[in-house]
């Protein structure tokens, strides 16, 4: 056999050649004459060596001392016997044993050690592994290289004293970690989990009877519909990546579903009254939607539980996560930034309060298995809804008896919030503007994602435009009807006549602040069905409730509408914020004290 042209060049130059993260199959060709000492294969100098007898039987068992006989160039780090767990090796499956063990002691390239240094070998089961020289000593994963250098025909070979420890990546520990079955069984599905044939970093073997390609050293590539954008927007199987996963264990699984499926309560079928903008004077008709109920309300729980439990160690707001002792850590210590670009404000408690057992470390990260899921709901699965530009929203009115414009707000104007007052310098608002003096204006807006849940609702207006230094105006108010049309707990949607109308705590209209933009609580309701995910649409309807005839009242009273936004608050979110706010002015007042 002709062994002159293989890839030598690098061995005699004595330097370390880092692998690459190229193909597996992208290696130095460089055209020279064998060593003299180099007249042996990988698999002769390893079965030949007394102290390498159980790592050859291992590299039998596993179908690896043919591929180290062949011209395909390696280095190999050989533990030597006695050194590592070779009886429980000897009982694991042979993919097992290839993946695990046998692939993590070979890689591609040249990796001779004639310098100090310090390199991440990238290791044939994609792992990464470090290779240090200094004046401490030489070592591979942390155990100590007892030999190197020795030269063979097909590449190069060191020994170890104890084995390199593979660390599964988040994606290959989901599939093997204890009391997660829930979690597994919809993540590994196969519909989303999928595993095929690189061809290019493969090494094609003979054609077979039915003209078939085989290869005989397979790279596969896995993926997973939820790595998506709409998803997680994280590949847990990538190695180059560092992540920290939240992963309830079955209790924690069971009673987050629980609790969380009860926002989503859907109807096999769902009706919605049709509002069209553009036709104000056409009649509002009823359109019906048809729902999967129980695939509906399967995915979307499914979604929310996943959606935000994965965090990029890299992300500076996930600083603390991986380092406890990070010297921000108090700025961020309870926050975390999800991969799907969500803030979550309790990231201790979610992280680490509940754990179930302690974080597992992974090649690419951290898993946290957790006895209960602790995000709050209003900032993952049962958010707040806001309809309107002040909420970042689009909006499609339709409006009555009226002129509408969208206008900016003063910066000098002051915004009276449910939970604090503070200035607000840039935001828009609708300014509806009555066709007559004695026209009373109306909108219709389509509410989009509201769940079956019981929300507080508010509305925010804005007071009319006046010169702050002209003494002798007068600010008026408006007054105004609000009510709201959705569907009951059977789908059927609400005739328009009969929709819920709100009520004020006190007299017969609610009443803007004449001064101020204001946040006017309309009051609570509970939507029996959900509407996320489905193209239906309860609406909400405003109108003025100025009287067209006594114009006494227009002295003090608006007749144009001015709305900024319309918030449905969960009213579980209201109560923490007002104990928020209790706490923050209680603490103040000590410190003033």
């Amino acid at each position: 056999m002709n062994m002159k042209h293989y890839i030598f060049g690098a061995m005699a130059a004595g330097l370390l050649l880092a692998a690459s993260c190229t193909d597996f199959d992208d290696y130095n060709t460089a055209n020279t004459e064998i060593a003299p000492e180099a007249s042996s294969t990988l698999w002769e100098n390893i079965s030949g060596n007394a102290n390498l007898t159980q790592f050859a039987e291992l590299l039998k068992k596993a179908g690896y001392d043919k591929e180290l006989t062949n011209s395909r160039f390696y280095t190999v780090w050989a533990p030597e016997n006695g050194t590592f767990d070779y009886e429980a090796l000897l009982g694991q499956s042979t993919d097992v044993l290839l993946q695990r063990f046998v692939q993590s002691h070979v890689a591609n390239f040249n990796y001779t050690l004639n310098i100090d240094t310090t390199v991440k070998v990238h290791a044939l089961n994609d792992k990464s592994f470090e290779l240090i020289r200094n004046a401490a000593g030489t070592t591979y994963d942390g155990c100590p290289i007892t030999s190197f250098n020795q030269p063979s025909m097909n590449g190069v070979l060191h020994t170890i004293s104890g084995k390199a420890v593979y660390l599964p990546n988040l994606h290959e520990y989901l599939a093997e970690a204890e009391d997660i079955d829930s979690v597994r069984s919809f993540y590994k599905n196969p519909l989303r989990d999928t595993k095929t044939i690189d061809k290019k970093r493969s090494v094609e073997g003979p054609i077979d009877s039915l003209g078939r390609q085989t290869y005989s050293d397979t790279v596969y590539v896995e993926s997973n519909t939820l790595w998506g954008s709409s998803y997680l927007r994280a590949d847990l199987h990538n190695e180059d990546s560092t992540f920290t996963m939240v992963v309830p264990n079955n209790k924690a699984f069971n009673e987050a579903f629980a609790r969380i499926k009860k926002c989503y309560n859907y109807t096999p079928t769902l009706s919605y009254n049709f509002i069209d903008p553009k036709n104000v004077n056409a009649a509002i008709t009823t359109s019906t939607r048809t729902v999967d109920e129980l695939l509906q309300k399967d995915s979307m729980v499914y979604r929310q539980m996943y959606l935000y439990s994965v965090f990029n160690n890299n992300e500076p707001y996930n600083r603390w996560v991986k380092n406890p002792d990070a010297p921000n850590k108090a700025e961020v210590y309870d926050t975390v930034y999800t991969t799907q670009r969500r803030y979550l404000s309790n990231g201790e408690e979610i992280i680490n309060k509940y754990l179930a057992t302690d974080p597992v470390k992974m090649s690419n990260g951290w898993m946290h298995i957790v006895d209960s899921l602790a995000m709050h709901p209003w900032e993952t699965y049962n958010p707040e809804v806001r309809v309107g530009i002040f909420g970042g929203s689009s909006w499609m009115p339709r409006v009555t008896a009226a002129v509408t414009s969208r206008q900016p707000v003063l910066e000098t104007e002051m915004r009276r919030d449910i939970t604090d007052d503070e200035l607000l310098t840039e935001f828009n608002f609708l300014d509806v503007t009555p066709a007559a003096d004695n026209s009373n204006p109306e909108l219709f807006f389509y509410v989009n994602g509201l769940r079956s849940t019981a929300y507080n609702v508010y509305i925010v207006t804005v007071p009319p435009r006046y010169s702050r230094t002209d003494t002798t105006s007068i600010p008026k108010q408006y007054i105004f009807d609000v009510s709201l049309n959705y569907a009951n707990n059977k789908g059927a949607a609400t005739a328009a006549a009969s929709s819920y109308k709100f009520k004020p705590e006190s007299g017969s209209h609610f009443m803007t602040d004449s001064l101020m933009i204001d946040t006017v609580f309309l009051g609570k309701v509970d939507i029996p069905v959900c509407y996320y995910g489905v193209n239906a649409y309860p609406y909400i309807n405003i109108k003025s409730a100025r009287s067209t005839w006594k114009k006494q009242d227009w002295l003090t009273q608006d007749n144009h509408l001015r709305i900024a936004a319309i918030i449905f608050r969960p009213v579980d979110y209201d109560e923490y914020l007002h104990a928020y706010k209790a706490e923050a002015t209680k603490n103040d007042n000590d410190n003033e004290e």
